[in-house]
Order: C-alpha cells, then sequence, then structure tokens
C-alpha cells in the first residue's frame, strides 16, 4: 500500500508533492542518481532482443528498490530501478501498487517497447512536464508491457507531477494505457482512479467547522467536543479510506507560507496514514505473515530541486539537493539512505543561564 499526494501551491510559490511507500517484505531501500548522458537499455517481450533504448537528457536522485521485489525473473534480479524521484526540471513521479494492472500487450515495434518496471526512470531521464510525458504515450513513442509473472509481483500505476503543479495518473487497464488527469492530486491503490473520484461524492458532507447546538424539543444538544465535524472520516488503512482521509485534510489545511511550512505540512498529513508494523497483517508468497508499515517517505519539492526523505525507524528527514549533486558524473551510483542522526541533542540548552520570564 502507497499513497501518493501534490500539496497546494504555498503562498511563496512554491509547487511540492511527497509519497509514502508502505510494503511488507523489506524492500532494503536505497538512494540513486542518474547522470544526464546515461545510457538506458529496456529488453522486448521476448526477453532476447533489445526494446526501447534512451540516452536520458535530465539527471535525477530517488530511491530504488524494486529489483527486490522481481527476484523471480532472472533478467532483472541485478537491475537497478527507481521506484521514486524528481530531475532536474523539476518533475516527479513514483511508482504505487494496483492490483488487477494490465500493461499494453501489443504496442508495435520492439524498439519502442518499455518494460513497466522502467517507466519511473524513462519519465525522469526524458521529460521535463506532465505534457512530454502524456504526449509519448498518446503518440506511441513507448508502448509499456510486462508478462504475467511481473504483473503478478509488481502490478504499478504512476502519479506524475511537474513544477507547475499539473498532476496525472498513468495506469494501464486490459492492455491499454490510460492518463487520467489528477485534479484532487491524491492517488493511492486500488479501485481505478475514477471510482475514487466518484466516491469523493459520499463525503462531501465532511467539514472543518464545528457543528452548532441542535434544539431538539427544548433540549439543546451541545457539540462534545473539537473536530466534530470530521465526524464520518474513514480511519481505516485500505486505499478508499486512506484516500478520501488524505483528500480531505489536504483539501482543509492553511495554505503554507513558503517551502519550510510546507514541508511540514507534508510530513504531518502522511503522517495521519502512516502504519505501524502490526496493525496491518498480510500474507505473502509462500504462506507466511507480513505486516504492511511504512518504509520510506520522500517529499518532492519541485521549485527549489530538493528530495527529502524519511524511513520507518528514523523518522529525521534527511535531504538531497539537486543542485549541489555533481550531475557531470556519468552513469549511475547508488548510495545509502541510513541516518545516524535520531534526535538532536539539545542537552546544553538546559544548562544555559538567562533571565527566567516573569
Amino acid at each position: 500500500m502507497c499513497i501518493d499526494v501534490m500539496l497546494k501551491p504555498a503562498k511563496d510559490g512554491t509547487v511540492l508533492s511527497t509519497r509514502s511507500l508502505e510494503f511488507g517484505s523489506n524492500l532494503d531501500s536505497g538512494g540513486i542518481v542518474r547522470s544526464p548522458g546515461t545510457m538506458m537499455r529496456s529488453p522486448a517481450p521476448d526477453f532476447e532482443s533489445g526494446g526501447l533504448e534512451w540516452r536520458t537528457k535530465y539527471g535525477y536522485v530517488g530511491i530504488e528498490a524494486m529489483h527486490t521485489l522481481v527476484t523471480e525473473v532472472e533478467f532483472l534480479r541485478n537491475v537497478l530501478f527507481t521506484i521514486d524521484g524528481i530531475n532536474t526540471e523539476g518533475l516527479a513521479c513514483g511508482a504505487l501498487w494496483l492490483p488487477g494492472t494490465r500493461y499494453q500487450s501489443d504496442g508495435g515495434e520492439k524498439n519502442r517497447a518499455l518494460l513497466s518496471t522502467f517507466f519511473v526512470d524513462w519519465v525522469l531521464g526524458m521529460c521535463k512536464d506532465v505534457t512530454d510525458v502524456r504526449k509519448a504515450l498518446q503518440n506511441h513513442d513507448i508502448w509499456v508491457w510486462s508478462n504475467e509473472l511481473i504483473e503478478q509481483h509488481v502490478p504499478l500505476h504512476f502519479p506524475v507531477h511537474d513544477r507547475k503543479g499539473n498532476s496525472i495518473l498513468v495506469e494501464f487497464w486490459n492492455g491499454s494505457a490510460c492518463v487520467y488527469d489528477n485534479p484532487v492530486g491524491v492517488c493511492t491503490n486500488l479501485p481505478e482512479f475514477p471510482w475514487h473520484l466518484t466516491n469523493i461524492r459520499n463525503y462531501i458532507n465532511i467539514t472543518p467547522e464545528n457543528p452548532q447546538p441542535m434544539d431538539i424539543g427544548g433540549f439543546v444538544a451541545q457539540p462534545i467536543g473539537q473536530g466534530q465535524g470530521l465526524q464520518g472520516l474513514p480511519g481505516g488503512y485500505s486505499p478508499p479510506s486512506r484516500f478520501i482521509r488524505i483528500l480531505m485534510l489536504k483539501n482543509f489545511a492553511d495554505q503554507a507560507l513558503d517551502a519550510r511550512e510546507l514541508r511540514a505540512q507534508a510530513v504531518h498529513l502522511l503522517n495521519n496514514t502512516d502504519i505501524i508494523k502490526g496493525t496491518v497483517v498480510g500474507t505473502n508468497t509462500w504462506g507466511g505473515k507480513e505486516y504492511d508499515h511504512n518504509q520510506v517517505t520522500t517529499i518532492r519539492d519541485a521549485t527549489h530541486r530538493r528530495f527529502y526523505l524519511k524511513t520507518y525507524d528514523n523518522q529525521q528527514l534527511r535531504l538531497i539537493d539537486l543542485k549541489k549533486v555533481d550531475f557531470t558524473i556519468p552513469g549511475t551510483r547508488t548510495f545509502s539512505i541510513a541516518c545516524d542522526a535520531e534526535a538532536i541533542d539539545i542537552s546544553d540548552r538546559a544548562n544555559e543561564r538567562g533571565v527566567m520570564a516573569a
């Protein structure tokens, strides 16, 4: 389970999106950097001949984890796939779980065939905005394929956001690419995206305003406490519940002043769907129990080209500033996203001598 959100732009114009990566198995995620000019190759559906080849136009940073999900396919065991990231143009893209996905079965020439697990890498390396992504799919510059085994283990859809605040969602149903405008800026998992938009109609009574007292035959019923206008807001972890909960909270939240406030808002927002180990229990491929939990949260600041992340066992934010990344180093490189600093020690402040306020 995952969730992806485009926040309301800040008053200073900052555009920012965020996502959480929840999964039962340990994905052992790491950081990834790809520089402009990196040569990339996708296999064709037969896994023997070559598919799409591209040389990246834009550099990008992100997290990789996909290789741990597709170890059943020999070709993919040692291939690094980006699962979430942002490029030097401020375009962000992620891969989220969507069971039932059926990728394009036959799109024509093999030299335009893109394996589904490469989609995020292709978007970040070749596109500057959502228009580029939409045109490539509509003009059949690429066609996204997979096989039954990969669809079973890695069924994905892809939210895409650009620095102007535009959002689309790319899904694949019954062998066709579906590119949806995403006016609400929220994405979870099943069902298909149009269903989620329709489901919003069930919750239009939700309000941040506390209700007024009600006179019932002379008995005046007073509100029982703060937040009663949110009565009925879903509290579970199912994709529809998380979609509605995040959508409403995002919609009601005050507009942030600047990038710092917007980043804090993103953290608070996704804290509302943070899955604690043991609260969501499923069954893995081998019949054993697995415990979904929020393994990585990312924040992509499209305006300032900054990529933040935090992990389940360490909530300290880490920052990769794309303006400081040396994209003249050719090719692909990886790095650890572990962080030793779990808390900032301010004990010394307790020993400072000062004047007590009256």
